[in-house]
């Protein structure tokens, strides 16, 4: 091995020397002539060298993804079509250590359901290789003013790759700023011409599906006539490309078809149809209308109430159910797919087996499927919606959400437990119009696993009331540094309701600020003593729970020795809350057990290790750890190591896998829970229910089940994966 590698040095230096010139080439033919003199003369000088020792065996199947060498990206502007567009799968193995890609697109219109489908169908599928893939809308349009903070805040949160729509020039800038960072970066739907280290797109080849609407238009109208056209945004260079090249294309091959206006309908329906009729009533002879992006069917509706279907033709993309029933119905001429759920779905899977194995795609854009659908071969692309069966129930009850009179909250320090929890669920009503809610938590230790995981229940429940729920990772930590962006931003975009962490009295000014704008917002697990205009929280009882870590400890420890106290942050009032209801409750119970540090591990294990160990080295008669938030497994694993298991009690918080398997060995005495699935799941379908009927909760602290677990009930709580 050493005589390979000074050969390839040689090899190397040989070709600096090439390129050199001058007192630059003798240095570096010294230094040739140097590593030459080094390299063995014959294979018996060879095999005296001890061997190397071999590397350590990893796992079968599992990567060790910091090591995994990746191929440059193809060339920019490579086209080709993916034979597996939709149906690409995972390579067959585990990464070493959990990998996070985030998936960046929009809900501004119905377009965008079957491509969150899709990530939501790739992140199931990556789920089994340890792989979270997380749907994040930066905001209401393509543009970079939205996309440029959702790529700084992936990179921020340290995703391992990602996704994203690419609608002008100016993402360029961002996405090169995370492919520097080591994140690659895929596009998906739009794609700016303008070159960047992205390492591929899935998406239409959107000037040839522009010149396709644009035969689509000339077979429509006899080739001949007026046509209006209504696009996205003039700034988004995917609708620039279906404009330009529906545009191009006639000019060429259709002179007799006159474009008589261009206006952008910010890809909305109801502009749509403003616009359409404006076509209409301005030029009487209008022959067809063209629509570049969302919102075809708000045109389709205006020539259908105009009584023109059969005269106005329009041309249109994508294949949501609004669009195929106009043209079932003919008013649509034609309308071109691109298979948005592979767009979805591909980039987050693609992106996955590039960090796994280092292979690019054979060609940078993976241009989708452009299937063309008109009324004689809708039937085999789409099916109309499934009618009522035979005596149905009666439909739910329509809610016109605007009209409800809410109820003022219930008094800020009220406090209950709701008999509910965790199982709470929607009223049987249906708003007037489709509803948001937004869950802003966190993702930085294990414990928020069943947090989100009861959020995404919130979410299947919620779906069939016609309302989404988005859950939203602002930043890394509970603080008003990273939630106070996330709560603005949920109110530019406009949510119905916002669920939030409300880590430290910062954060007040900007819940009021939401619940003035008429957004009711919730806390939970973390609340701030400061009053607010909150509307209930759903968590623990965070002083209590310190009182009873506090007796918990006395009783692992026979009421005196030495404690050290590990928290997650100084700063998070929830933190605190248990920091002081322990340290209160021993100071009145327990006069002989002394409190030796405090420290802070920001939530992280490997932190709370090392300062478990230096607890333990400073104080060789320690008698006990408390750790207020996350990473207590790090503690008890220093406390497992050093051979102290039954001699330092540790005490902690929550029931995640990690810290119940020390319970089980004896090592942690004992956990408190709280609730984690409640958490994520219970704000959402109470701000729901608040939103259609106007009733809010009994209490405005809904304190959350506090079990505590010992190695002897754990059997009760929890079994072992």
């Amino acid at each position: 091995m050493k005589q390979i590698k000074l050969v390839v040095l040689v090899l190397v230096l040989a070709l600096v020397l090439a390129a050199c010139g001058g007192q630059a080439a003798e240095q570096v033919q010294e230094a040739v002539e140097e590593a030459a003199e080094q390299v063995p003369d014959t294979q018996e000088e060879v095999a005296e060298e001890p061997a190397e020792e071999p590397m350590e065996e990893v796992e079968a199947g599992v990567v060790m993804v910091d090591e995994v060498e990746r191929a440059a990206g193809p060339a920019f502007d490579s086209q080709c079509a993916a034979t597996d567009e939709g149906v690409v799968a995972p390579v067959d193995l585990m990464p070493d250590r959990p990998l996070k890609i985030a998936i960046l697109g929009l809900e501004n219109n119905p377009f965008w359901i079957p491509v969150k489908e899709g990530a939501f169908a790739a992140a199931d599928e990556l789920a089994m290789h340890d792989t979270t893939v997380d749907w994040i809308v930066p905001g209401e349009a393509h543009t970079t003013d939205f996309f440029s903070g959702g790529i700084e805040a992936a990179v921020a949160q340290e995703y391992d790759a990602i996704a994203t729509i690419a609608g002008d020039a100016g993402i360029v800038t961002f996405i090169n700023s995370a492919v520097e960072a080591s994140i690659p970066v895929a596009t998906f739907n739009s794609e700016t011409d303008a070159e960047n280290a992205r390492l591929f797109f899935v998406g239409a080849d959107l000037y040839l599906q522009g010149q396709t609407a644009a035969q689509a238009m000339a077979d429509a109208i006899g080739g001949e006539g007026q046509v209006g056209i209504i696009t996205g945004f003039f700034a988004v260079e995917a609708h620039e490309l279906r404009r330009t090249g529906f545009v191009d294309y006639l000019a060429e091959n259709y002179p007799d078809i006159e474009i008589i206006g261009e206006v952008e309908n910010t890809d909305q329906g109801d502009i749509a149809y403003t616009q359409a009729q404006d076509f209409m009533t301005a030029n009487p002879d209008l022959a067809g209308i063209y629509v570049t992006a969302g919102g075809p069917f708000g045109a389709a509706g205006a020539v259908e109430d105009a009584g023109k279907t059969g005269e106005v033709a329009v041309v249109s993309f994508d294949f949501v159910d609004e669009t195929m029933e106009y043209v079932q119905k003919g008013v649509i001429s034609a309308t071109i797919g691109q298979n948005p759920f592979a767009q979805g779905h591909d980039p987050a899977v693609r992106l996955f087996n590039y960090v796994m194995t280092g292979e690019a795609p054979e060609c940078a854009r993976l241009a989708t499927e452009a299937a063309i659908v008109t009324q004689d071969n809708i039937d085999q692309y789409w099916t109309p919606s499934e009618g009522l069966v035979e005596e149905p129930e009666a439909a739910p009850e329509t809610v016109v959400v605007d009209e409800v009179e809410l109820q003022p909250s219930p008094a800020f320090d009220s406090q209950c437990p709701a008999p509910d929890e965790g199982v709470v669920a929607p009223v049987d009503v249906t708003p007037d119009r489709p509803l948001k809610i937004a869950i802003l938590g966190l993702e930085n230790n294990p414990f928020w696993i069943p947090v989100k995981e009861g959020a995404f229940a919130a979410a299947d429940e919620l779906a069939m009331h016609d309302t989404t729920v988005d859950w939203i990772v602002p930043g890394e930590a509970h603080t008003t540094d990273f939630f106070s962006g996330g709560i603005e931003a949920a109110v530019a975009q406009e949510y119905d309701a916002i669920a939030t962490i409300a880590g430290d009295a910062g954060i007040v000014t900007f819940i009021n600020s939401a619940v003035e704008a008429s957004i009711p917002v919730a806390t939970f697990n973390s609340e701030t003593d400061a009053e607010n205009a909150r509307l209930f929280f759903v968590g623990a009882d965070l002083y209590l729970q310190g009182q009873t870590a506090a007796q918990a400890m006395a009783d692992a420890i026979g009421g005196e020795g030495q404690v050290g106290i590990i928290t997650g942050f100084f700063a998070v009032e929830a933190h605190e809350l248990r920091r002081t209801g322990f340290v209160d409750y021993l100071a009145e119970n327990y006069p002989d057990i002394e409190i030796i540090g405090e420290v802070e591990n920001t939530d992280q294990g490997d932190i709370a290790y090392t300062q478990a160990q230096d607890f333990m080295t400073a104080n060789p008669d320690l008698a006990g750890i408390y750790v207020t938030a996350g990473g207590p497994f790090g503690a008890a694993g220093a406390v497992e190591d050093a051979g102290k298991t039954g001699e330092v009690a540790v005490v902690s918080f929550d029931f995640v896998d990690e810290t119940m398997e020390y319970v089980q060995k004896g090592v942690i005495s004992a956990t408190i829970g709280q609730n984690p699935f409640a958490q994520g799941h219970d704000p959402a379908i109470r701000l729901f229910n608040y939103l259609v009927t106007g009733e809010a909760p009994e209490c405005a602290r809904l304190a959350t089940d506090a079990a505590i677990v010992t190695q002897d009930n754990i059997d009760e709580y929890w079994t072992a994966p």
